[in-house]
């Protein structure tokens, strides 16, 4: 077997190619990060409304705070329960001052 000789010009867009491909990477592990950050599945999202599990499945079924079905896990984002926990405030005060 004859030894391979690789110009240096070559190597070097190799490397090149290397650290594009390691900064997507990176960028790709950040973007799940802040994901993970942005939903939460059902029991995160029970615990943050301290509300039980059918209670959730509740407001589910009823259309009351949108969700999203991924590989059959119920996932919701964070802003979809804030505003929902904004809006069931304001209903609140709304009875408790009427």
């Amino acid at each position: 077997m004859e030894p391979l000789l690789v110009q240096p010009e070559t190597i070097n867009q190799l490397f090149k190619s290397i650290k594009e491909i390691q900064v997507k990477i990176d960028e790709l592990g950040d973007r799940k990060k802040q994901l993970s950050i942005e939903f939460v599945d059902i029991y995160e999202a029970c615990r943050i409304l301290k509300v039980s599990r059918r209670t959730m499945e509740r407001y589910k079924t009823n259309q009351r705070i949108p969700y999203f079905k991924i590989n059959k896990k119920t996932i919701f984002r964070l802003t979809d329960l804030e505003h929902f926990m904004y809006s069931e405030s304001n209903q609140l005060d709304i009875i408790l001052n009427s």
